[in-house]
């Protein structure tokens, strides 16, 4: 029983799928014939019942008239005994009719007198019919090899001289009904011809603005905001096609004007980042140029004041100074490598990043796996997007070591076809991710989070007290500005941090 419901309900399942999957135009003209169909029947069926009841009530009468007319006709000739003669009328009678399968008479007693059967009489027909006792006419419906025969059984002087029965075949009345029945289905099949005809030219013209509206929706969908309906009409269809076209006119201008906006702010943004780098530039210099040539010649003179005064206590002075001259001018050479390393502009990213993560390890002791894929040189990425990568990793490994205290931490940098990933995992302290703002203590998170959505990029935090942290930056390629790209909220769930 439970197979045969999930049977069921499988092909019920089946066929909704297959109807909710034809067209409205399939739907519409097989709605129309079975319409037809349907009606066409129902009129042959009526039709049918209504003739076949007709020619009953016919058959009937007849066969009634018919044996009333041989007992009128038979009456004398059974009480003179003229049994030839009886023979004889009755075999006139039933030549003169097609339809009269047979005639026979029998006396009060059941015996037949005559018949038209030739040799052999079926003797099991005698019972088959009887007058009723009030003495009227019976007429029943008896199966034979020959198909139905209507029996009429008529009392001869109220049943003191005998029974007259007359047999009445329908197969004249049946080819009748056959030949109206066919008649009626060809007739019906015509109908549902020119229904599917006529259906077929009113479901094109009525499917034909849904069609162009669906082609013009689909080319919205494809970006193309040129495409229009093309329907004239003064109709429901016709105001709703001029409402989309204009729909459509709309979106072609606010499209226009946001790419404008985009193009307007690609080259503002590209400004801005060129400006900050060229002042990182400029400041590099100064401290290398200026400031770095300022304290060596701090150095030198110590150096000679060391010279003219070799007393122990200026000695030790002078070289304490010295030392701190020494420590100073290496930290504006960090410092001016930091703000603008040279790799980045002579040898690209990769280079850049290999060598700042080379001083990295030498500088805090940190154990440091950088991979990088899809990057080949330094024209595989515009150069904005280098230097706002390059920072986020700076940025990022900064954090690490002032924050993590963490062993050892694994930096990916991938590029796909349109965008750029950055991973940068720890096996530190970690924190709450809810945490983040703009305080002190989170303030490198917080840079990192607006540059990557400065270039229209998402940036995300995973990390749990005492499990380590793990940052992931995306950032487009193409620098599309926050807020054109609509970033699926569930792309990054369950993904795992490729392995460096």
């Amino acid at each position: 029983m439970s197979s045969f419901k999930s049977l069921r309900g499988a092909f019920i399942r089946r066929c909704r799928s297959v109807v909710l999957g034809m067209s409205i135009r399939v739907k519409l003209l097989g709605l129309i014939l079975t319409l037809v169909l349907a009606l066409g029947h129902a009129i042959t069926f009526q039709a049918r019942h209504a003739v076949e009841k007709t020619l009953r009530s016919h058959l009937a009468v007849e066969g009634s008239s018919i044996a009333q007319n041989v007992a009128a006709r038979a009456t004398d000739l059974i009480l003179v005994n003229d049994l030839f003669t009886l023979k004889e009328l009755l075999k006139d009678i039933r030549g003169g009719c097609e339809n009269i399968r047979y005639i026979f008479i029998l006396d009060p007693y059941g015996y037949i007198l005559a018949h038209t059967f030739g040799e052999g009489f079926p003797v099991p027909l005698i019972n088959a019919n009887e007058p009723t006792a009030a003495g009227f006419d019976r007429t029943v419906k008896l199966k034979t090899t020959e198909g139905l025969i209507w029996d009429t059984a008529v009392p001869i002087s109220n049943g003191r001289v005998g029974v007259a029965r007359v047999g009445i075949s329908d197969a004249d009345h049946r080819r009748d009904i056959t030949h109206l029945t066919l008649r009626l289905i060809t007739t019906t099949s015509v109908v549902a011809f020119i229904a599917i005809l006529s259906s077929s030219f009113l479901v094109w013209f009525i499917t034909r603005p849904i069609r162009s509206l669906a082609a013009a929706a689909e080319a919205v969908g494809r970006g193309d905001f040129s495409h229009r309906t093309g329907i004239r009409t003064r109709d429901e269809l016709g105001a709703l096609s001029k409402t989309f076209d204009q729909m459509t006119a709309e979106l072609a201008k606010v499209r226009a004007e946001r790419l404008a906006w985009e193009r307007l702010h690609k080259q503002l943004l590209e400004r801005v980042i060129r400006a900050q780098e060229e002042e990182r530039k400029r400041i590099a210099r100064e401290l290398h140029d200026e400031t770095s040539q300022s304290l060596t010649s701090l150095m030198v003179g110590l150096q000679r004041i060391q010279q003219l005064h070799p007393t122990p206590e200026i000695q030790a002075q002078m070289e304490e100074l010295r030392s701190i001259a020494v420590s100073t001018l290496d930290n504006l050479h960090n410092l001016a490598q930091e703000l603008r390393p040279c790799v980045l502009d002579e040898l690209g990213l990769v280079a850049a990043l290999e060598k700042y993560v080379n001083e990295y390890r030498k500088r805090y002791m940190l154990e440091v796996d950088c991979v990088t894929r899809g990057i080949d040189d330094q024209q595989s990425l515009p150069s904005v997007i280098a230097t706002a990568i390059y920072r986020i990793v700076q940025e990022g490994l900064t954090n690490v070591a002032r924050h993590a205290n963490a062993a050892s931490v694994s930096v990916l940098l991938e590029k796909t076809k349109d965008r750029t990933r950055i991973f940068i995992e720890d096996d530190g302290c970690g924190f709450m991710p809810e945490q983040i703002d703009g305080s002190g203590d989170h303030l490198g998170l917080f840079g990192i989070k607006e540059r990557a959505e400065l270039f229209g990029g998402r940036f995300i935090v995973e990390s749990r007290p005492g499990a380590g942290t793990c940052l992931r930056v995306e950032i487009p390629i193409d620098m599309i500005p926050l807020g054109r790209i609509t970033w699926n909220p569930n792309e990054f769930k369950g993904d795992k941090t490729p392995e460096v």
